[in-house]
């Protein structure tokens, strides 16, 4: 009974990792093409770029309303968008509602700065996400500029939409990267794989299978000590 176990235990833990590994290879082909075979540069990505004011903890955190109620808003505008070319004329034809979007935040703030919302091509350093370097040089960006723009700012990867927090840096003076401060990372961020998972739901099915595959081959491992 001892020696069944076990061989039944190596049995399924076999083809548990058989599966994840063709789940992988699966997932790879179908999910990963684009970011496997297209290398992000300043041809193919639209940035966002928000300065504050000042550096007063008010105007910061006026700041970061703008940015997140820009975010929240022109999510819905990338919704079907999958071209670059076309993402960057979506957001010139739509200047007017994006200014609108900052002067409703900031009058709900209770704030009547002057705002001055402009597409052009700006300077931006290098930078590094996980796998996925970003080389310095001049990127096409959304620019948002509250009141004197003389504060620390903001930018990120508006287009495709994963905004990574880029830095924090001071407008004036050097070039020098500033600290990410906690209050700085309250973005919501997408999983494209659980996106993928909950559109495609025989995929899910086949992990939720592989993963109760493991749970059944832990018992039995457990199970073969205790007797």
């Amino acid at each position: 009974m001892h020696q069944y176990k076990r061989f039944r235990l190596i049995v399924v833990t076999v083809v548990a990792i058989v599966m994840l590994v063709a789940l992988g290879y699966s997932s790879a082909i179908v999910v990963s093409p684009k970011s496997s075979t297209m290398a992000y540069t300043n041809n193919n990505l639209l940035r966002l770029h928000v300065i504050a004011n000042s550096n007063s903890l008010m105007d910061q955190r006026l700041k970061r309303q703008v940015r997140n109620g820009i975010i929240n808003q022109t999510e819905g505008l990338f919704k079907n968008i999958d071209d670059i070319q076309k993402a960057r004329n979506l957001i010139k034809n739509n200047l007017g509602y994006i200014e609108k979007i900052v002067e409703t935040e900031l009058a709900r703030q209770g704030n009547n700065y002057d705002v001055n919302v402009k597409l052009g091509n700006y300077q931006f350093p290098k930078r590094t996400y996980g796998n996925m370097t970003l080389p310095a040089g001049n990127y096409k960006a959304l620019r948002v500029i509250i009141g004197q723009g003389k504060g620390e700012n903001w930018w990120c990867v508006l287009f495709p939409p994963f905004c990574y927090i880029d830095s924090v840096d001071k407008q004036e003076g050097s070039k020098q990267l500033g600290s990410v401060k906690k209050e700085d990372v309250d973005i919501k961020m997408k999983s494209k794989l659980l996106e993928y998972l909950n559109e495609n739901h025989t995929l899910a099915k086949k992990m939720k299978k592989v993963k109760g595959l493991l749970m059944m081959s832990v018992t039995d491992f457990n199970n073969s000590f205790n007797e």
